[in-house]
């Protein structure tokens, strides 16, 4: 008689839990070719599956509980059985760049419509196949060919669920073409794709093979997990930036976002949509999927985020803002600059390590109740006012260095003659001649205050307004505004709404009629 609890776990597995569709690699042999492939939905896994499931008994569930390694005393059925489940429907999972054509697509698996073998692509998932089944999988997937993009509901629950089928998968079958071993990973351009990040962090086990379909790691076994190997996990931390521990142990989740968008900042895609799309699942969010969208996508990843992360080192990125709000960066290439280790340093930004899962910066750091609204970004800061005293404008096209002095407005204090160096666009700020610097990362002791201390470097924006105080713009700039404390200043906080667009866009129109230049 089955066991209900197993029997009931299954049924969730299977309708939530693995992909929509799997290639059948249970009868595929090394003299295969592409047409022994056939596809099957979840359906026909649980038709197959079930009889196992069914047959099971406690004694043989207590076995297998056993080999998983967990502990005895446990009462099995109070436990999640995913891993129980996952021994009996074992598929893997292709990670790989496309090629730029002849990659089998869904309508071609499941009609027929090329002829079988045309192409680098039908061979290339052919022998992904052939390994899959190596590694005692009895189900493969790819990405070129288990999704019926055709269908729209399809494709966005692939996108959404995808980090979890790559969780879920009993290995992940990387296929770097460039590569012959670790010593080529610099260049693999593997490496600098945007769907790739996921699929390097969420499987559980991953196999890397490279030029000719051969191990990376020929002398490693088939059950061993590659990314546990210490040559090739140094060479991926020192070409991603990904500490080794996150590389095995990797969790999602809507913390430590400016570091999982540091890992992202080098990375592509072919579609800008696809740059949000890749990055839901490490941040565990959900969002709607609009391919055409183009950078509202990004846009509104950033906004998911912020209902969600209070964390102020969301804020360290530098560049052009999103063309849907000047607060919210354009794309995760703003976070590169945290790639510069002084700066990722001055900031005490460290990478994440087995004991460091929180936050960088402590919960007294900064506004944690800052709210994205209609109008803007509503954050508390501790404002300084600053006047500017020297241009560098040797820069052509606009850009320019400045030196701004602050002036902290202490009762009874002089000035010891604080300075930021800012480099921006200098025809911007005379659009809006009322400029602060708003430091973010603050010491809040109280209730409205804020504390800098001496010789510890804080992280700012530069804000201007056109003569009305309540109305803030957050300037772009192209160099990361941290500004190292002279002196310990303690003084009330300002909260401010940063605007989503700049209230002198009012006036560019006018400005370009009158021909106006700066």
């Amino acid at each position: 008689m089955p066991v209900q609890q197993l029997s009931e776990a299954f049924e969730n597995y299977v309708s939530n839990n693995i992909p929509i569709h799997l290639l059948d690699v249970r009868n595929i042999q090394v003299t295969s070719n592409i047409s022994d492939l056939t596809l099957l939905t979840r359906e026909d896994v649980r038709k197959i599956s079930l009889p196992k499931i069914e047959a099971l008994e406690e004694a043989n569930i207590l076995a297998e509980w056993a080999l998983l390694g967990l502990e005895e005393w446990e009462d099995w059925r109070k436990c999640d059985l995913t891993p129980l489940i996952q021994g009996h429907i074992k598929y893997a999972i292709f990670s790989h760049r496309w090629s730029s054509t002849g990659e089998p697509s869904f309508t071609d698996i499941s009609q027929w419509n090329n002829a079988f073998g045309a192409g680098d692509g039908w061979m290339k998932l052919l022998n992904f196949c052939k390994k899959a089944k190596e590694h005692g999988c009895d189900y493969a997937w790819s990405d070129t060919c288990c999704i019926n993009k055709t269908s729209s509901a399809e494709l966005e629950e692939a996108i959404r669920s995808m980090y979890r089928w790559y969780s879920n998968a009993e290995v992940c079958i990387a296929y770097l073409e460039g590569s012959s071993s670790v010593k080529d990973f610099g260049t693999e351009p593997w490496f600098t794709r945007g769907w790739t990040l996921q699929e390097l962090l969420a499987p559980r086990k991953t196999k890397f093979y490279g030029k000719g379909w051969d191990p990376i790691l020929p002398q490693m076994s088939l059950e061993s997990n590659d990314k546990e190997q210490h040559d090739l996990s140094n060479a991926i931390e020192q070409i991603t930036r990904i500490p080794k521990y996150q590389l095995v142990n990797f969790r999602p989740g809507c913390y430590r976002v400016w570091e999982k968008l540091l890992w992202a900042s080098r990375r592509t895609t072919t579609r800008r949509e696809d740059m949000a799309y890749c990055l839901i699942g490490m941040l565990n969010i959900s969002m709607p999927i609009a391919y055409g969208e183009g950078d509202w996508a990004f846009h509104r990843l950033m906004e998911a985020i912020l209902q969600r992360c209070n964390e102020p080192e969301i804020f360290v990125w530098i560049g052009q803002p999103s063309p849907h709000s000047l607060v919210l960066p354009s794309s995760p290439a703003c976070y590169e600059g945290i790639w510069d280790l002084q700066t990722a340093r001055q900031l005490h930004l460290q990478p994440s390590q087995d004991w460091q899962v929180l936050p960088a910066w402590n919960s007294n750091i900064g506004d944690r109740t800052l709210m994205l609204t209609i109008h803007g970004l509503e954050i508390e800061l501790l404002i300084a006012e600053v006047e500017m005293v020297a241009i560098d404008d040797s820069i052509s096209h606009g850009d320019t260095w400045l030196t701004l002095r602050l002036d902290w407005n202490l009762p009874g204090s002089t000035s010891v003659g604080e300075t930021i160096r800012v480099h921006t666009d200098i025809r911007r700020l005379y659009l809006e001649p009322v400029w602060v610097l708003g430091v973010i990362n603050y010491e809040k002791i109280s209730a409205g205050h804020g504390r800098l201390r001496t010789g510890v470097s804080y992280l700012c924006f530069l804000l201007g307004s056109p003569y009305n105080p309540t109305r803030w713009t957050k300037f772009y700039t192209r160099n990361p505004l941290i500004l190292r404390c002279e002196r310990e200043v303690d003084v009330p906080l300002r909260k401010v709404c940063l605007q989503h667009r700049s209230a002198t866009q009012e006036y560019l129109p006018w400005l370009k009629k009158t021909a106006v230049r700066f």
